[in-house]
């Protein structure tokens, strides 16, 4: 069976989780899936379908050893080898690996990697990769994601290095589209389409008639670190805010953690509370399902949201990046993206109207025309891919 390599999500988020097992349930069944030990990324033990991707010693990675006269680095090449070269291909599924040999593509499923909000040594290491990859004829697809912007020099030079390399190129939205199309690349092999996870289904809870009563608060550690002072400073207050609110409409506030980098923030919102509040940190697909039953979603993580929205739950987030202001566009809800520097007056006033059960039931009802077009345009996308994996 022929390999394709999924790079990007590393789960220390349920959106990791679920881009992944996406991936894994959409080409799964005509595929071996892998990841990379070249950029040191490690098997995940819940997601046993992802093998370990592993090759035989090249001739400039014996040259580097004899360089620096490592003999344990040599051992362990050799042994690495010796290991690829007498078990067959079944033999080395069965515990976990896969000869890259065998790879036809890789699948970029970054999220939200490439821009001037990071660093720009993950785009060198990649590109490095990525064009041993090309001199291979392996097939190089960016998967939906956001993108940019690209105004610090040094980004914008190795972000042009590195996307176009890529076959094609699948920005989430128009803003990310810009910001490649300035940067010179082919517009002909981009195209926009909607993350891959409004396509996987999440299980509706036993105690679905409970979580209908039920208002999602997802907290997200980016709206500090990525914000300026005045709207990271204000953030904690926003949150206790609008649970407060959720109270007083008489819905049970429920926190749903969606990223591990998120349990201090959430630690801190619990101690500035005055009511005791369930904390739910299950895997991502009991979250979605958590999500597409409760009564609304108060998210500021950027797949739970997609969870709600997909699945017709209104929702209500704040923004620290262009992603966020893009998706509320395409489900046109816009109106619900708003900022924790209102006065509180302004944001009871917001909450009490997104609440209200016939602005609810007006929201399902917009938002599952939206769904179900995003939903499209995935399957389309996929179509796209298989068809470049084939060729």
């Amino acid at each position: 069976m022929t390999n394709v390599e999924i790079l990007g999500p590393v789960l220390k988020n349920k959106g990791d989780e679920l881009t992944l097992r996406s991936v894994a349930e959409r080409i799964g069944p005509n595929y071996a899936l892998s990841i990379s030990t070249d950029l040191k990324i490690r098997g995940q033990e819940n997601l046993p379908e992802l093998l370990q991707l592993t090759s035989l010693p090249d001739k400039d990675e014996i040259s580097e050893i004899f360089q620096r006269r490592s003999l344990s680095k040599l051992l362990s090449v050799a042994k690495r080898g010796i290991f690829i070269s007498l078990l067959p291909p079944s033999v080395l599924r069965k515990i976990g690996y896969i000869n890259s040999s065998h790879q036809v593509a890789l699948l970029d499923c970054s999220g939200y990697a490439y821009g001037d909000k990071w660093s720009p040594n993950r785009m060198i290491k990649r590109a490095e990769y990525y064009k041993t990859l090309r001199e291979k004829g392996i097939k190089l697809i960016l998967m939906p994601q956001a993108l940019g912007p690209f105004e610090d020099p040094e980004v914008r030079k190795l972000a042009k290095n590195l996307l176009e390399l890529f076959d094609f190129v699948f920005p989430r939205e128009a803003i990310s589209e810009n910001y490649i199309l300035e940067l010179g690349i082919d517009p002909a092999k981009i195209e926009i389409c909607p993350d891959v996870t409004h396509l996987i289904e999440g299980p509706t809870p036993s105690n679905s008639e409970v979580w209908s009563k039920r208002v999602a608060v997802v907290p997200n550690a980016r709206m500090q670190d990525k914000t300026d002072a005045t709207i990271a400073n204000q953030y904690i207050d926003f949150l206790v805010k609008c649970i407060q609110t959720v109270r007083e409409n008489e819905l049970e506030p429920v926190i749903i953690l969606h990223e591990v980098n998120d349990d201090r923030l959430v630690k801190t919102l619990l101690s500035q509370l005055n009511m005791d509040i369930k904390v739910f940190n299950e895997d991502g697909i009991i979250s979605k399902g958590f999500l597409g039953s409760c009564y609304a979603n108060i998210g500021f993580r950027y797949h739970s949201l997609i969870s709600s929205l997909s699945q017709a739950t209104p929702s209500l987030a704040s923004s620290w990046a262009h992603k966020y202001e893009e998706l509320f566009d395409a489900y046109d809800c816009k109106e619900y993206l708003i900022s924790p520097g209102l006065s509180s007056q302004e944001i009871t006033d917001k909450i009490n109207e997104f609440l209200a059960p016939e602005k609810n039931k007006q929201l399902r009802d917009k938002l599952q025309i939206h769904a179900t077009r995003q939903k499209k345009e995935v399957e389309n996308m996929w179509q796209r891919v298989e068809s470049i994996i084939s060729t």
